[in-house]
């Protein structure tokens, strides 16, 4: 069921709501990414073991992927419940980049 979510939510767990999209944007693709990590492993076991046997079976990874939790409800619903923190770099840290490391 679809729920309306108050921009006010999001905004007590950031500094501004452009901050919080950015942060539930980023793990959206990092949670994106793990998923069809974890798909493309099972592929690969299924093609190297499994089939022995037994009749041949073609697995429908488009609706394996579909029956997944969405990735932005997965960073969203870690993003309200504070399992997911976000934090500016150090300004020392990137002055230390730019210059080519520590000194």
């Amino acid at each position: 069921m679809i729920e309306t979510l108050s921009i006010r939510k999001l905004e007590e767990k950031a500094t501004n709501i452009y901050e919080a999209i950015i942060v539930l944007a980023k793990r959206s693709r990092q949670v994106n990414s793990d998923q069809k990590q974890m798909l493309a492993a099972e592929r690969d076991y299924e093609e190297d073991f499994g089939g022995y046997g037994e009749e041949e079976f073609e697995p429908n990874y488009d609706a394996d992927y579909e029956e997944l939790p969405k990735p932005t409800a997965v960073a969203l619903e870690e993003f309200l419940n504070d399992k997911i923190s976000h934090k500016y770099p150090d300004a020392d840290s990137e002055e230390e980049e730019k210059e080519g490391g520590p000194q």
